[in-house]
Parts: C-alpha cells; sequence; structure tokens
C-alpha cells in the first residue's frame, strides 16, 4: 500500500471515528469529557501528520522535477569586432613626364644650345653621346639623345604693347627664326601679333 493509500485510508478512519463519537454522544452523554477531548485531539493529530506527509510529498516531487529539468543556457554570441579599414594612403599622382625620343633629325634653325634647352639637356652631353667634335650640325643630320632624357616643360610669353618677334627674341635670349618656328609663325603672321597672345619660348 502507498503513502497516499494510507492518508486516505487514515483520514476515512478518523472521519468514521468522529461521526462515531458525534452520534453516541448525542444519545449518551455519559462518555467522559476527557475521552471526548483526546478522540479529538488524536483526530486533529492524525489529519495534520496526514497533511505534512502529503505537502512533503509534493514538495519533493517539485524539487526533483526542479532539478531534472536542465536549461540550457544560450551560448553568447561574440560580437564581430568591425575593423575599420582604413584607406591606403597614396601618394599624390606626380606629373609623367613624356621620355624624349632616342633619335631626333636636326632641322633648318637647329643648334645644339636649342636643342640641348628643349629636352632639358646640355650641350656637353648631346656632343658626347654622338661622338661631335664641335657644336656645328648639318640638315637632317640624326642626333641620338641620352637615353632616359625628358623633354624640359614648355613655356610661354605674353606679348604687351610695343612687342615684335625680335625684341621677344631678345628678351628670351633666342633667335628670331627659332621663335617663329616654336610658333608656326612666318614673316606675316609674326605682323600680327597683338597684346595678349601666347608665344611659345622654349
Amino acid at each position: 500500500m502507498g503513502k497516499k493509500d494510507a492518508i486516505l485510508v487514515t483520514v476515512l478512519m478518523n472521519c468514521i471515528l468522529l461521526f462515531f463519537v458525534f452520534f453516541t454522544g448525542r444519545q449518551n452523554d455519559t462518555l467522559p469529557q476527557a475521552l471526548k477531548e483526546e478522540v479529538v485531539v488524536q483526530s486533529a493529530q492524525k489529519l495534520d501528520g496526514g497533511k505534512k506527509e502529503g505537502v512533503d510529498e509534493v514538495d519533493q516531487l517539485l524539487m526533483k522535477l526542479t532539478q531534472t529539468h536542465l536549461f540550457e543556457e544560450k551560448p553568447d554570441i561574440d560580437k564581430a569586432v568591425k575593423v575599420k579599414e582604413e584607406p591606403v594612403a597614396q601618394d599624390p599622382a606626380s606629373p609623367i613626364s613624356k621620355n624624349i625620343p632616342q633619335d631626333i633629325i636636326v632641322r633648318a634653325g637647329d643648334t645644339l644650345d636649342k636643342i640641348a634647352r628643349s629636352y632639358g639637356l646640355s650641350v656637353e652631353e648631346i656632343m658626347r653621346t654622338n661622338h661631335l667634335i664641335d657644336s656645328r650640325l648639318q640638315i637632317g643630320q640624326v642626333l641620338k639623345l641620352a637615353k632616359g632624357a625628358k623633354k624640359g616643360q614648355e613655356k610661354y610669353y605674353t606679348v604687351k604693347n610695343g612687342d615684335n618677334p625680335w625684341t621677344i627674341a631678345m628678351k628670351n635670349h633666342m633667335k628670331v627664326d627659332e621663335l617663329l618656328r616654336l610658333n608656326n609663325l612666318d614673316e606675316e603672321k609674326a605682323k600680327r601679333l597683338k597684346p595678349g597672345d601666347q608665344l611659345r619660348i622654349q
């Protein structure tokens, strides 16, 4: 017989006993008062004991359920650390200089000094590269320039009041025909120059 069955039987017996005492008490009041009180006290103690056992049993059942029930904690998810990508510092783009041709053909009006200034070289470099004895050049002559040499930056002059091709050439230490050639001018075009015009001088 289980505990629950024993509790129920005890409670039932107490109820029957109380009913019997109540019924006999009404018929026979000669029952000693002390006996009545003892019976009532014993019945109450049994009821309390049964209740305590029932409560203890329920508590134990709840504790077992609590212990056996496992709460799985969700694993902590590490927050992905966002690495800010810093832009790679780039050097400012430097102007790309054009490599000058390795060979040039001497044209009318060309001189070593003019060619050297046009390509940022010295007269001595051109003479040494081409094994020249003097600075005299011939039209159609092929000159080799130093490998890796770069053409010099172009320079311009702004025509002012009173300027003419001859005065402009003198101011910039060049010949008139060189000034005309650099600017694709002939004598007629040169006469039509006016203040504000741009002339290439190198």
